[in-house]
């Protein structure tokens, strides 16, 4: 399968010492391998990245979650001469900031708090949050009840943002007006044991991949609306590894609106699997590094690794049945990786 050599990508990653680089914008070469084009020293525990706008798509304005210091870092990302640069560094309310998502014209930030169980929204003009909200402190009949870690905050469209909480096993959407999160729309029925830590929308938000993290699992459902109510119903559950022993799924992504790619942290795989085969697993494959924490799977079928434990960004190419190592960059605690223009 051809790819389109020369595209830019950032990475960041949370385990290096004061002054260690610990973000990289590297270009993918044509035969799936890597080079490093510039380090950065961030501080404070760069962890998630994104961006105004679909990643790749020639968005300039990048922002990174910090989870040591709760703060959201911006950075501007200069097409011409390829590089980024640190912009702005704003604090928040909430302790290890682990997940951003950004309004499509760039002035809010969506984030979750797994230390303090926090979601909220930041206004960048303004500086300040101006929402903030636990699962626990909401009012719907049914009380989540464990210990609260916000670890996913997803935007569907400008009408929806849902909020997963990995220690709660809460997993509820909020109508949104003026960007700020509102009234319940609907809440799904997830296993105290299951422990979700991403919710994936995908067919224009109809269906949704939730991966479980405690549970070792994903589940498929689907979201249905009737006017003001939207109703999730469960339509299958699958384990997200072939292996036995201990494992916790860490980042995944729906591709082409049907495929989904799994990343398998204690059996160290990726695994791909068919959402309109009712999940069937297609295979699984050697993840070429330790605790694969997150994943990007190109359009054209390059899929990167953040391998958070053996400090590396492990590039495999998808033959459309299999998955092959291509190459690899170090970049301390490797945890999110994200598509420039």
């Amino acid at each position: 399968m051809e790819s389109a050599a020369g595209k830019y990508y950032i990475a960041s990653g949370y385990g290096s010492r004061e002054g260690v680089p610990d973000m990289l914008v590297f270009r993918e070469c044509e035969n799936g391998k890597m080079k490093a084009e510039q380090r950065i020293y961030c501080g404070g525990g760069p962890s998630y990245l994104a961006a105004a706008g679909s990643a790749g798509k020639g968005a300039a304005e990048l922002y990174v979650s910090l989870e040591y210091s709760s703060e959201v870092a911006g950075f501007l990302w200069s097409p011409s001469d390829r590089k980024v640069q640190m912009k702005s560094r704003i604090r928040i309310c909430g302790q290890g900031l682990c997940h951003l998502s950004v309004a499509e014209q760039g002035s809010l930030i969506y984030g979750s708090c797994y230390g303090s169980g926090d979601f909220f929204a930041l206004d960048t003009e303004q500086q300040k949050v101006i929402w903030k909200q636990k699962i626990q402190d909401m009012d719907s009949g049914k009380r989540a009840e464990g210990e609260p870690h916000a670890h996913c905050i997803s935007l569907m469209d400008d009408q929806a943002v849902f909020l997963t909480d990995l220690g709660l096993s809460d997993v509820r959407g909020l109508c949104l007006k003026n960007g700020i999160p509102g009234e319940e729309l609907c809440r799904l029925e997830v296993k105290a044991e299951e422990g979700p830590r991403q919710f994936l929308p995908f067919q224009s938000g109809s269906r949704a991949v939730v991966i479980n993290e405690k549970g070792n699992t994903f589940s498929v459902w689907s979201i249905s609306r009737e006017g003001s109510r939207w109703i999730p119903e469960r339509l299958y559950t699958r384990k997200t590894t072939g292996k036995s022993g201990e494992n916790w799924p860490g980042g995944a992504q729906v591709w082409k609106e049907r495929i989904l790619f799994a990343a398998n942290r204690g059996a160290d795989t990726i695994a791909a699997f068919d959402l309109e085969d009712s999940g069937r697993m297609i295979g699984e494959w050697d993840a070429g590094g330790v605790y694969p924490r997150h994943i990007l799977v190109t359009e054209e079928g390059l899929l990167f690794a953040a391998c958070q434990k053996s400090g590396e960004i492990v590039s495999m190419r998808w033959n459309g049945s299999g998955l092959c190592i291509c190459g690899r960059l170090a970049l301390p605690g490797a945890a999110c990786i994200m598509g420039l223009a």
